[in-house]
């Protein structure tokens, strides 16, 4: 049985490496029932029963899906002390809705104003429908470029950050609203036809609503979960570690300090869900954020299984944190860096590519060109909130992104009108050959 023993060993070996967990196990049991199957002599099998049940028993137990025995993970995330959640993702819950409210405000060019969407932006003069919005000490201002890692709660760079969101949110108000009745064309601010829609650009062709969307998606979002929420500083800060160990709870609440934080990491990708323990059933449906790409990417035949391999990060680093398993909270905090990262910067490439093919159809589809591209140029600029766990850095520095963002914009005097397609092909290749994929890969369309 030497050889049998062997294979236990090597097929645990291999799937405590998947990200895909629950994937690793029901992988674990279709190869175990064909060794038995192929493998067995005649009177071995007349005892499989027995002998299945119990080396599955076995093995299961072993490899229990890739992660330490004294860590137990429940089925859902659902964890709870004194028969109480101990979750709570109001915070950012009440960020991501701000920032739909955005949005709403930038997309109604009939009826908003510079002011309005500003009073949206800092939250000044009650602009949301929600009273706990308006209430609420926090802005989608101050969350933007603020985490810990990067910008030490906020900093110069930050505020460099928010006025560059500030000015193309000027744009798009003073420029484009005034103009929506006519026609666009280089250097002349209007309407343009994509497919069945109408887009709004200004003279340089940037469809600068996207521009804001996507940014925000690195520039908010990703920041809080890679560079502040999941940072050690964060979760180990002060006594976070004793507290976690003595059962120490934050005052007033139901949690520590430590399971809070992980839950807002949680909060910004599921925080909307109408189901928190099992927010896979409406993934891509509950934001226009971080929750819509995980399911874009996921259905990229390319990249299928990232939305559960997230979704499990998150739950194994949570039953982590309840087990006093640091290392393997550490552990499945840099699969999450990895795999946020990767989808904004996979959609990065998308829309680029997807400008590319537009413009280069017959006839040339110029309206939705310059909505991929500008949709693209959007993400170019949140790369730089990014995070390689391996380097502890984002994996497209601020000054990248900013050369990559400027290279779209400077091929002529009007913006994406002059934008060449060698130099969408050029930027994809560089960012696809950093994270080891093709721009192909990232096509899906």
């Amino acid at each position: 049985m030497v050889w049998f023993t062997q294979f236990v060993k090597r097929q645990c070996g291999e799937l405590k490496t998947s990200e895909n967990l629950i994937g690793a196990r029901y992988t674990l049991c279709l190869r175990l029932g064909a060794l038995l199957t192929y493998s067995l002599n005649p009177f071995i099998m007349s005892k499989l029963s027995i002998f299945f049940s119990v080396v599955i028993v076995c093995l299961l137990c072993a490899c229990e899906r890739g992660i330490p025995s004294n860590v137990t993970v429940p089925s859902e995330y659902d964890f709870n002390r004194n028969g109480s959640s101990t979750v709570d993702v109001t915070e950012p819950a009440m960020r991501i809705s701000m920032s739909m409210a955005l949005l709403d405000e930038l997309y109604d060019y009939e009826n908003s104003t510079l002011e309005s969407i500003m009073d949206v932006w800092n939250n000044t003069n009650d602009p949301f429908d929600d009273p706990a919005l308006n209430a609420y000490n926090g802005s989608i201002r101050s969350s933007i470029a603020s985490s810990h890692d990067l910008f030490g709660g906020g900093n110069a760079v930050s505020e460099e950050v928010r006025k560059t969101m500030e000015d193309w949110i000027k744009i798009w108000a003073l420029e484009v609203f005034p103009n929506t009745n006519q026609a666009a064309a280089p250097g002349v601010p209007g309407q343009i036809a994509d497919w069945i829609d109408t887009r709004l650009v200004p003279g340089d062709g940037m469809e600068y609503l996207q521009v804001v969307s996507k940014s925000m998606n690195g520039a908010l979002f990703m920041d809080q979960i890679v560079n502040h929420w999941l940072s050690t500083d964060i979760l180990d800060a002060g006594n976070n570690r004793a507290d976690n160990d003595d059962g120490v709870l934050v005052p007033g609440k139901n949690y520590t300090a430590m399971e809070f934080a992980w839950d807002q990491a949680y909060g910004y990708v599921y925080g909307l869900a109408p189901d928190l323990k099992n927010p896979m059933a409406t993934i891509g449906s509950d934001d226009l954020f971080l929750n819509k790409y995980v399911k874009l990417i996921d259905k990229d035949d390319d990249f299928t299984g990232i939305a559960q391999d997230l979704f499990d990060a998150y739950l194994v680093g949570r039953a982590a944190i309840v087990s006093k398993n640091y290392k393997e909270r550490d552990r499945q905090a840099d699969i999450i860096k990895q795999k946020i990262s990767d989808i904004m910067i996979i959609r990065t490439v998308f829309y680029l590519q997807s400008g590319i093919n537009e413009y280069n159809k017959v006839p040339q589809e110029m309206g939705a060109y310059l909505h991929d591209t500008g949709e693209g140029n959007g993400f170019v600029y949140a790369m730089q909130f990014s995070k390689n766990p391996k380097t502890n850095e984002p994996f497209f520095s601020r000054a990248e992104a900013l050369a990559f963002y400027a290279d779209i914009l400077d091929d002529g005097p009007n913006g994406l009108w002059s934008t060449k397609m060698s130099t969408l092909q050029q930027i994809s290749e560089d960012i696809a050959d950093r994270m080891d994929w093709t721009p192909v890969m990232a096509q899906d369309f």
